[in-house]
């Protein structure tokens, strides 16, 4: 018997079986205890809102704990180990220096976030010295409470009044400093860097992006324990989320319970996509407001943050039904494409034979050529930012490493019907590959 969402018994994940179908580094004791059913539900019970809806996601949920502890986030120690690994990249390559604004890459070499505005505050990684900071003189206060505190990046302010802009004092600090080769990193903001140019000299700029990608796209033991642990938290939400289902809740209903879910665990900045029936036929969406009904494919995209690290998991499954041999066929093949794509995930391989190779498979199973039924790139890189290099896609000759993440996620659309998405992470290891979490194992249930 599967899942009964009328009387919340049934074939479930077990917090055993479910740490079980991953590595579980971090061991079973982490994981928050699965209720043995879903609380129950007022007959003909209807989706709630605001405040009165609120309440009702911790009644449901009152049995997830925070699990923010269960792992350590990332330390001083580390980001300064990661600046001198920048160091010496930017050595190998010439000799360069770095510029990067508020982002990913700055919290990634310093732990400071910092907004972005029309006024530039940026971080200068050279490969010898210091690194030095440019900002806004009004802010060097609120920037220094951060930067010089005692587990800050410290590091020289350069900075500039309003009716100065930043270019000329950046100019002359880098002079200074000897730089004679500034690389931009990718998100910094094209103005700032235009600007610059006129300043400093257009040939001596050039794209950052190869030395971001050779800085951040493996990654160590420590990051891994963080994903691998958000990639099962998120699992666990879909998984409790799912027990609570009843008949009449939108897909924006279903998506608060899931970011509910999230922040009980203690991880934050969720977001979901949540999408029935024929909305699920649109990989992001058409259409949030029909309602479930028994025997409707739900789709459900989700993720969150644990101590900076993505999650990103999709999970496609016939509600409190018996899917039809149409669903059954398509979500077959897409479970099979995922694990052909995972069987291709190995050290040399290029990124875009993985996508070649699960999009061939589906090909094969009758769901058309090229972008005919699977009308996206196959996944995408995994960290701090959800959406990071490498990419697995038709284009990417990358040759994937050891420490790389990224998102396995085939998909089957039928225009007017329904959409299958099943996505996890991988790690790619020395010989192949490993799963976060546990696969998903039928379509009947999400877990």
């Amino acid at each position: 018997m599967f899942y009964d969402w009328a009387t919340g018994r049934g074939r479930i994940s077990t917090r055993r079986a479910f740490l079980a179908g991953g590595a579980g580094v971090l061991g079973a004791a982490a994981l928050p205890a699965c209720a043995p059913g879903r609380p129950a539900a007022a007959p003909g019970a209807r989706p709630t809102t605001s405040t009165a809806a609120q309440a009702s996601s911790n009644e449901l949920f009152a049995h997830v704990v925070d699990q923010s502890k269960s792992v350590t986030p990332i330390g001083p120690e580390e980001r300064a180990e990661r600046r001198a690994r920048l160091k010496r990249i930017l050595a190998s390559s010439g000799g360069a220096a770095l510029m990067l604004e508020g982002g990913a890459t700055m919290t990634y070499l310093s732990g400071v976030s910092w907004w972005r505005s029309e006024r530039l505050f940026a971080l200068v990684m050279p490969s010898e010295g210091s690194h030095f900071w440019i900002c806004p003189a009004f802010e060097e206060g609120r920037a220094r409470s951060i930067i010089d505190a005692a587990d800050g990046p410290g590091g020289d302010f350069v900075l500039w009044q309003e009716h100065e802009y930043p270019y000329a004092a950046l100019e002359k600090a880098l002079r200074e400093r000897r730089i004679e080769k500034l690389l931009i990193e990718p998100q910094l903001r094209f103005m700032f860097a235009e600007r610059l140019a006129e300043r400093f000299g257009r040939e001596r700029l050039a794209s950052g992006h190869a030395t971001v990608t050779a800085l951040r796209s493996k990654k160590d033991a420590h990051e891994v324990a963080l994903l691998r642990r958000a990639s099962e938290l998120t699992q666990y939400a879909i998984v409790e989320t799912a027990k609570t289902l009843t008949p009449g809740l939108t897909g924006g209903d279903i998506g608060a319970r899931v970011d509910r879910v999230h922040e009980r665990l203690g991880m934050r900045a969720p977001w979901s996509v949540c999408l029935i029936g024929a909305a699920a036929a649109q990989p992001h969406g058409k259409g949030r407001e029909g309602r479930l009904a028994r025997g409707d494919v739900l789709l459900m995209d989700v993720g969150a943050s644990l101590h900076g690290y993505q999650s990103d998991i999709t999970r496609t499954f016939v509600f409190d039904g018996v899917p039809t041999a149409e669903i059954e066929r398509a979500w077959n093949a897409v479970r099979d494409a995922q694990r052909r794509a995972f069987d291709l995930t190995r050290p040399t391989t290029p990124c875009r034979s993985v996508d070649a190779g699960a999009r061939a498979l589906l090909a094969t199973l009758g769901f058309g050529e090229g972008y005919e039924k699977f009308t996206h790139r196959l996944g995408h890189g995994i960290g701090l930012e959800t959406h990071e290099d490498p990419y697995f896609d038709g284009g990417s000759d990358v040759l994937l490493e050891p420490g790389m993440t990224l998102t396995d996620e085939p998909g089957i659309y039928l225009p007017g019907h329904f959409g299958v998405r099943i996505e996890d992470v991988l790690l790619v290891t020395a010989n192949g590959a490993e799963h976060f979490g546990q696969w998903q194992a039928t379509p009947r249930w999400p877990g």
